[in-house]
């Protein structure tokens, strides 16, 4: 009975091993069933690609999201703090250049006995209010100087500035004293009104002195027609005084030119 049995089993055996000519597979196929991956390797893979996870009940589970490259990650990093690092050196530089160029501004005063920066940039305030109030002040006594120097031009011309006229053995004598040029004042003009007048001109003389120049004119009447003296008078220092304005407000444009 034994034997029967063990027999009917190696025959079973070699019924399983027996593949018929007929359904033979093609030489492909055997090695890709030779290559085939078994199913530790499979696992071994999807614990590379992806990280293991426990859940709430403290199952592992594969985790949906995939394994990043640490080494890859660590030296972006290392680029990023290199980056940072240099910036910042760069910054510092610049920033103690600028402060090393300060201080030489700052007079010696400022800045004796002090050493730190925020100490200096104090004082470099201190020293712009300083001179911003210097400034000022110096602005204000220009000002005076030339308001001064203005009122002295125009009060010395107009003392200069004196017109006389009086009957003399030809018949009339005008004398103008003024501390004019001859390009404010020429002497046409005082001629113009003379003759308007009705006066004839015998004959002019003209002297300067420094900045003075003084003109002696001598005319007659023409007709027998009175001439009003003061009334003249009055003509010709009008003209005398319009042209020292003229002449006061060229000096005084002069003077405010830089």
């Amino acid at each position: 009975m034994e034997l029967f049995l063990l027999s009917d089993m190696e025959e079973r055996d070699e019924n399983l091993n027996y593949i018929s000519p007929f359904f033979s597979l093609p030489h492909g196929d055997e090695l890709s069933l030779q290559s085939a991956p078994s199913p530790n390797q499979l696992q071994s893979t999807q614990h590379d690609m992806f990280p293991i996870e426990q859940d709430k009940t403290g199952k592992q589970k594969l985790s949906a999201t995939p394994r990043i490259n640490h080494v890859e990650i660590s030296c972006e990093n290392k680029k990023r703090k290199i980056i940072r690092r240099e910036v910042e050196k760069q910054r510092r530089q610049q920033m103690g250049s600028l402060y090393a160029s300060l201080r030489t501004l700052l007079p010696p005063e400022y800045i004796k006995g002090k050493r730190s920066i925020s100490d200096h940039m104090t004082e470099a305030a201190n020293y712009i209010r300083n001179l911003h109030k210097k400034i000022e002040e110096l602005k204000y006594k220009r000002d005076g100087l030339r308001n001064m120097g203005n009122s002295t031009i125009l009060n010395a011309d107009h003392e200069a500035d004196r017109v006389t006229v009086r009957h003399c053995s030809a018949g009339l004598e005008v004398v103008i004293s003024s501390g004019l040029s001859d390009e404010m004042l020429p002497l046409s003009r005082v001629l113009r009104v003379l003759v308007e007048e009705g006066l004839n001109i015998l004959n002019s003389v003209s002297t300067k002195v420094n900045k003075s120049s003084t003109h002696a004119i001598q005319s007659q009447v023409c007709c027998q027609v009175p001439v009003n003296l003061s009334g003249l008078q009055r003509k010709l220092i009008d003209l005398v005084t319009s042209s020292s304005s003229i002449s006061s407000i060229c000096a005084y444009n002069f003077c405010q030119d830089p």
